[in-house]
């Protein structure tokens, strides 16, 4: 198996926007898979931390456009290391703002946005 590559590396993009790439500057590339029928690749990247999806979508449309000329769907699947030491409450935490704008821009779902955004999370040992 080949050694992990950068994300852009891994598409041969160049002139990436700096903010961009500064923001997958440690995200590695684990595998891609491609569906050819439906001109679908899926593309397995790993990193210590977590990537909103906002982020993951603006970089999926900068390859789409840049490297494939709009021809393509690209979707970035993100895994974290086994090793990242974060507990469940870090990472609803960390990933509120992600989830809530996977609600209100991914599933229009009002009402579960407006549920979750005011939300007080509450970590319990009856776990």
């Amino acid at each position: 198996m080949d050694a992990p590559q950068k994300l852009f590396d891994f598409f041969g993009a160049k002139n990436v926007p700096e903010d961009l790439a500064a923001y997958f500057e440690n995200v590695l590339v684990e595998r891609g898979d491609l569906y050819s029928q439906q001109q679908r690749l899926d593309v397995y990247i790993t990193t210590d931390d977590i990537i909103n999806s906002y982020v993951l979508d603006e970089a999926e449309t900068w390859i789409v456009k840049n490297v494939f000329n709009g021809n393509a769907k690209i979707h970035l699947i993100p895994r974290f290391p086994d090793q990242v030491d974060m507990t469940p409450k870090d990472i609803i935490e960390d990933y509120l703002g992600n989830l809530l704008w996977e609600i209100k821009h991914r599933k229009n779902d009002v009402l579960m946005y407006l549920l979750l955004k005011d939300a007080d999370i509450v970590e319990t040992d009856d776990g």
